[in-house]
């Protein structure tokens, strides 16, 4: 397990390896968002510790989170299903 320390500074580490446009995408996606952390914490798991966590895994980490959930499904989840204040009741 991670210490929030340790956690927020490879957070920001990652946002600098991967850009703020990229970093956003992640933001915009709990499911984008979910994935990469999964994979980071895998990488952080066979590194041993944050810190020897590479750029290349950062990376790897973020093709995970787009193979998973593409910005085109979620443009197109966004587009073709009507939004609504009221949940949807079943």
């Amino acid at each position: 397990m991670l210490e929030p320390t340790q956690r927020r500074d490879l957070l920001l580490r990652a946002k600098t390896v991967l850009g703020s446009e990229e970093a956003q995408t992640l933001a915009s996606s709990p499911q984008r968002l979910q994935a990469f952390s999964q994979a980071m914490l895998r990488a952080v798991e066979v590194m041993g510790s944050p810190e020897q966590v590479t750029d290349e895994q950062i990376l790897g980490a973020m093709q995970i989170a787009h193979e998973v959930f593409p910005v085109e499904l979620e443009t197109l989840s966004t587009t073709s299903s009507p939004q609504t204040s009221e949940p949807l009741m079943l």
